[in-house]
């Protein structure tokens, strides 16, 4: 090698040692400077323990001492024995001693060099109780039952002790007074509670010493409350042949007798005006006294007058036609009640429907057996008269060409181009395109769902409609089996208020199934609109008895995916 070639090889390997040199020094780990551990929790009484945490520069697992189970308990020092372990590129070399924090530790120790921390945090002490208004303390109405019991809160748990004494309802003209003791649970204390702070819905005045969980709420003298149920079901307009009601529909604050005018024999007669008189009898706790002259409304009267403060009423009808209306009564499902044509909103256009007739209850599970010819399928059967769930809306097509046949009508659906379930197979338990392809034929006189834009018309009372937010009226209660009321199950079809057609349980109870493939509802004016021509759900509407009181109301739309039944889920038919 010459002395050119020597030089040229020593100026490479000097330049292969300083890149050398430089790499070494790129990858040199660098001293954690994060010395504020983040992500350690101070313990609080009742608070579950936190044992990992993370950081750029480490992460960390934490054993604490004493042992947690489950939680902190009261008036312990609990201490914290914190690993970290340094990411790539950095080290604990370099760290000085005690030179990690932790927020709200009395101490925080660590060996030089060392990413073992242990931190001493104070003793813990219980929460003062911060929620301050108390639910569950029903008010006193005349012949209601007292509350003994507070809605549980995540801090404190209570009973109710009523002063003066109540045997079993609360009686008229006493002011009544509600001792509540509250227990605060686990981790909370009445210590540091200012005097008459706590909230109770309905009292006159509330108090409380300070540092102390006996609470005392008075409320204003009982009295009676006035009737505000205005719409008085069980009675229908007069047909000929039908036979004439003597009861009204029995609502939460009143019972009913009807007498006719003329005097029925037997069943209405053609082409007379009959007129009613309703006689209402409060319940305990409620009066007349208040409402308004001329308040109570009445399906198809021509006009329902009563004097201020009573609850006498005459009711005057339209003449009985020359002839009787067709369709009124199937012997299998009962009554089917007509819905005259109309136009409504739907919130976002305008629906115009054609008159039909629509089945006054839900379809019950003692009439799918009987039509079905198979045993009640429903969950909830521990009465004939409770609707049938737990089936799916290809088994209501079943169940309307099976009864459409029974009552000798056309049916309605087709299914690769039969009338007859038998030719359909099996009933899917998932979803079917053969069962999805299902045509109806809308001028046939057989049973079938009603559309959904129908539905809706019947919910509101049709060309009766008094514009309630319920099917029936304002107050819930009175006309819907739902989550407040119905004990976690279905209840016997009819047993709350009507609405203005006369049709029970459109609000709770099941959500009923329509026609309808879900999708946006229409902007456009539709006549007679019968949903998309696909989807991957069908609409129920209505709610059920497990629905808050939105799912129960007016606008509320709800879809189910097609396939096996639900027990939250009914129907009923409708006719041409």
């Amino acid at each position: 090698m010459n002395r050119k070639s020597v030089g040229l090889f020593i100026l490479v390997l000097g330049i292969c040692i300083s890149s050398c040199q430089l790499a070494i020094n790129t990858f040199q780990e660098q001293t954690v400077t994060l010395l504020s551990i983040t992500g350690v929790p101070a313990p609080i009484t009742g608070a579950i323990p936190v044992t990992i945490l993370d950081s750029s520069q480490y992460s960390g697992t934490m054993a604490w001492s004493p042992l947690v189970s489950g939680t902190f308990s009261s008036y312990n020092v609990y201490s914290v024995q914190i690993s970290l372990k340094p990411k790539p590129g950095f080290t604990l070399n370099g760290v000085a001693a005690n030179s990690f924090k932790v927020q709200g530790a009395s101490s925080t120790t660590n060996s030089a060099n060392s990413g073992v921390v242990t931190a001493i945090f104070p003793e813990t002490t219980d929460s003062t109780v911060s929620i301050l208004e108390i639910h569950g303390v029903t008010p006193p109405v005349l012949g209601g039952a007292p509350s003994t019991k507070i809605y549980e809160t995540d801090q404190y748990t209570g009973v109710i002790r009523w002063t003066p004494d109540v045997d079993v309802d609360f009686l008229n003209g006493i002011v009544y007074s509600a001792i509540i003791t509250l227990e605060p649970k686990n981790g909370y204390t009445f210590t540091g509670i200012d005097e008459n702070s706590f909230l109770v819905a309905g009292a006159t005045s509330v108090t409380n010493c300070a540092n102390s969980g006996v609470v005392t709420a008075v409320f204003p003298v009982t009295e009676d409350a006035m009737v505000t149920i205005t719409w008085i079901s069980g009675i229908f307009a007069p047909a000929l042949g039908a036979t004439p009601a003597t009861t009204i529909a029995e609502t939460s604050q009143y019972t009913g007798t009807v007498t006719w005018s003329p005097e029925v024999i037997g069943t209405f007669e053609a082409s007379t005006e009959y007129s009613a008189t309703i006689i209402l009898e409060s319940k305990n706790g409620y009066t007349f006294t208040g409402v308004a002259a001329n308040s109570f409304c009445i399906a198809r009267a021509t006009c329902a007058q009563n004097n201020a403060d009573s609850g006498i009423i005459t009711v005057m009808f339209p003449p009985t036609l020359a002839t009787p209306v067709a369709d009124i009564v199937s012997e299998n499902i009962g009554n089917l009640m007509l819905v005259e044509g109309g136009t409504y909103c739907n919130t976002r256009g305008e629906m115009t429907v054609s008159s039909f007739r629509i089945s006054q209850y839900e379809i019950t599970g003692a009439q799918y057996a009987a039509v079905m010819n198979v045993e009640d399928p429903s969950y909830y059967s521990s009465t004939p008269n409770n609707p049938v769930e737990r089936v799916s809306w290809y088994a209501t097509l079943v169940f309307c060409n099976k009864l459409s046949v029974l009552e000798g009508l056309t049916p309605v659906y087709s299914i690769n181009g039969s009338t007859n379930p038998e030719d359909w197979g099996e009933i899917p338990q998932d979803a079917d395109d053969v069962w999805n392809s299902v045509t109806a034929n809308w001028n046939a006189n057989g049973y079938r769902l009603p559309t959904e834009a129908e539905w809706m018309w019947a919910f509101f009372g049709g060309v009766h409609c008094l514009g309630y937010e319920y099917s029936g009226s304002d107050d819930i209660d009175s006309v819907a089996w739902y989550y407040y009321n119905a004990d976690h199950t279905t209840h016997a079809v009819g047993s709350k208020v009507a609405n203005e057609l006369g049709l029970y349980d459109m609000s709770g109870n099941v959500y009923e199934m329509c026609w309808d493939w879900d999708g946006p509802l229409p902007t456009t004016h539709e006549i007679n609109y019968r949903g998309p021509a696909s989807g991957n759900a069908r609409v129920i509407r209505g709610g059920f008895f497990g629905s808050g009181a939105l799912e129960c109301a007016r606008y509320h739309r709800a879809a189910s995916w097609l396939g096996g039944g639900s027990e939250v889920m009914g129907f009923r038919v409708a006719r041409n």
